[in-house]
């Protein structure tokens, strides 16, 4: 971050202490950032125009990542731009949804926390993450979803699963899955106005 380029040992050592999984995330973001740096090619400035045009194809995953964006964005604004843009922000995260792809759901839960693309109720990050994990996604140790999960939860284990974490960070876990279960009925019936993301009715 910044215009500072630093070495493994100083990104490691800058962390300063860090979950057990940390330290394998960062030695990988560094070595891609070291390739970015060395590349003649344009990419970070190629990648919003990459996320767009994938989120116009219909991919599901570039849909609700720009949904997110789009979001943040239109929180800054004000008046009808803001009210445009939050709108295709909703109908963005709608038809990533729809699909009901795990992943969708977990960035999807992640996204809405940060953006207020949902409406957070009792049915927060938390229970976004295991309804993806009940639909399918991998949720084991050293998954992606359970190393971001460790840099939350304190003590994190790397033999612990998302469901190890998560009834560790919870108050009560019989809420959770059945926060989790409603989520995917929800999802599955296409309940936008629960969620949050309802189409607004257009002035007439």
């Amino acid at each position: 971050v910044g215009r500072t380029r630093r070495t493994l040992d100083e990104a490691l050592a800058a962390d300063g202490p860090r979950p057990l999984n940390a330290e394998r995330d960062i030695r990988q973001l560094h070595s891609r950032c070291q390739g970015l740096m060395s590349s003649e090619g344009d990419e970070l400035g190629e990648a919003q125009q990459w996320l767009a045009r994938s989120a116009a194809g219909g991919h599901p995953l570039a849909q609700v990542q720009l949904a997110g964006k789009m979001a943040q964005t239109g929180a800054q604004m004000s008046g009808e731009q803001s009210a445009r843009t939050i709108a295709e922000a909703r109908r963005l995260a709608r038809a990533a949804l729809s699909t009901g792809d795990p992943e969708v759901v977990w960035r999807a839960g992640i996204l809405g926390s940060q953006n207020g693309i949902s409406a957070p109720g009792s049915i927060d990050v938390s229970a976004w993450t295991q309804a993806a994990c009940d639909r399918g996604l991998d949720c084991g140790p050293g998954s992606d979803a359970a190393r971001q999960l460790c840099r939350q939860v304190p003590d994190c284990l790397p033999s612990e699963s998302v469901y190890d974490l998560l009834r560790r960070s919870v108050d009560n876990p019989a809420v959770l899955d059945e926060n989790a279960k409603r989520l995917n009925a929800l999802i599955d019936a296409g309940d936008w106005r629960a969620l949050g993301l309802e189409e607004e009715a257009r002035s007439r």
